[in-house]
């Protein structure tokens, strides 16, 4: 597979920073790790968390639509700092108001207290809002003494007057609650029965990939755990914090097994020994909902031997059923390469309908774009498909930053820490 030519959609946008990247400055000591990205007309905020003597702090910077540093935000573009003088601080999760306000959902890690969540606003020139949970400018969220946030395990979403926020709570033992909180904008509890509720379900223990937020309704995306065996799922509960049993079961979930899954089940117990010893998983890393309400997933399927995955879309109806008019209800396959963990981690939907998708083969960062009926897209890349080679980390966070382009954030690793960057390809 060869690389893309310039000019050629899925190519890099070569009016975008350095030939089409922008790696984040030098902010204070180590690293710059990005852990979300928003549009906002023509600008790009990134956040993330960077280091200061050794200490994590939160930053946030802002670039114009031509990658370079906004000058009249923060200094020259740049802004860091802590929550708490005497802890580290850093940032998980941002959403940009219509008046270019900032909401930052991040955590504080100090002595006895590890990675506590935090909700703070910042202006449109990026200081901290002291005005918002007076005195000190952020609020501190309920939170369970006992666990600890699972770090860059995060979602914020902003709709009707609340904020909406996945995360990811572990004790010292590593187990997992996946929670929702809601808040309006005042930092009152947005639930009947607190800020938060606990999304769990009794065929297994409940990952959450990304909220979305509806007029009276959010959904909830993920994958469901039960030992070694995985199921993707799509979960709907009212504003009150219950579940809707009207889109899935009792618990407001609707699971989704693999093809290979549903095959294995119909054959007679004995055969299914002989059948190919092959993984029968699936996840769900990502849920974007279309204008009109259908729903998309991105994540992986199983691959030709029990440790690989091949990178899988799949379209619902609104209401979660499969939807014949994408792929024929089934869900999209694509095998980057031979004998690799293939999946899609980041997506974005454009104003044609057409999505682009991002995610991890091997040692590369592949890209793809599919047609509305769930068709690869020949005229994007090499045949709909096209890669880079980055040394990466698995958190991406990929934007429509305009009809023209597509925008992506990642973290390259290197031997000594993280470097943040952004990458603008041709739509």
């Amino acid at each position: 597979m060869a690389h893309v030519q310039p000019a050629i959609p899925g190519s890099p946008d070569t009016s975008f920073g350095d030939n089409g990247e922008r790696s984040l400055p030098q902010i204070a000591d180590t690293d710059r790790f990005i852990t979300d990205v928003a549009i906002h007309d023509d600008t790009i905020t990134v956040c993330g968390l960077t280091g200061d003597q050794e200490q994590s702090r939160y930053t946030l910077l802002r670039f114009d639509e031509k990658g370079d540093l906004d000058p009249t935000f923060g200094d020259d573009g740049i802004v860091f700092g802590t929550f708490d003088p005497v802890a580290e601080s850093g940032a998980e999760a941002i959403v940009v108001e219509a008046n270019a306000k900032i909401w930052m959902l991040g955590w504080v890690n100090s002595a006895g207290k590890p990675y506590r969540l935090v909700v703070a606003r910042f202006d449109a020139q990026g200081a901290l809002d002291t005005s918002y949970a007076s005195p000190h400018g952020y609020l501190a969220l309920d939170q369970d003494s006992s666990l600890h946030l699972k770090l860059h395990s995060t979602s914020l979403q902003l709709q009707a007057g609340h904020l909406l926020a996945s995360v990811t709570l572990e004790s010292d033992w590593l187990a997992t609650h996946a929670c929702v909180y809601r808040l309006d904008l005042a930092g009152n509890a947005g639930f009947p029965s607190g800020q938060f509720i606990e999304i769990t379900h009794p065929c297994g223990t409940v990952q959450i990939a990304n909220v979305i937020a509806q007029e009276s309704t959010f959904l909830v995306a993920g994958t469901l755990r039960n030992g070694p065996e995985t199921r993707g799922f799509i979960a709907r509960f009212r504003n009150d914090g219950t579940p809707d049993p009207s889109f899935g079961d009792r618990y407001g979930f609707k699971l989704y097994e693999s093809p290979l899954s549903r095959w294995l089940r119909w054959l007679p117990h004995w055969l299914r020994w002989l059948a190919p010893r092959r993984n029968a998983n699936i996840r769900f890393n990502t849920l974007i909902q279309r204008p009109d309400g259908r729903l998309i997933v991105a994540g992986n399927l199983p691959g030709e031997r029990p440790e690989d995955t091949n990178a899988m879309t799949w379209q619902f109806d609104a209401e979660g059923v499969r939807d014949a008019a994408y792929n024929h209800g089934n869900p999209t396959v694509l095998t980057f390469d031979t004998h690799t963990e293939d999946e899609w981690e980041a997506a974005a939907l454009h104003q044609d309908g057409k999505l682009v998708v991002f995610g991890l083969g091997g040692q590369r960062v592949y890209r793809a774009r599919y047609t509305v009926h769930g068709r690869l897209d020949t005229a994007f890349g090499n045949q709909g498909i096209a890669f880079q080679d980055y040394p990466k980390d698995r958190k991406m966070i990929a934007v429509a930053m305009t009809p023209a382009a597509t925008l992506l954030g990642l973290n390259s690793r290197h031997a000594w820490s993280f470097s943040g960057l952004l990458a603008r390809f041709r739509n």
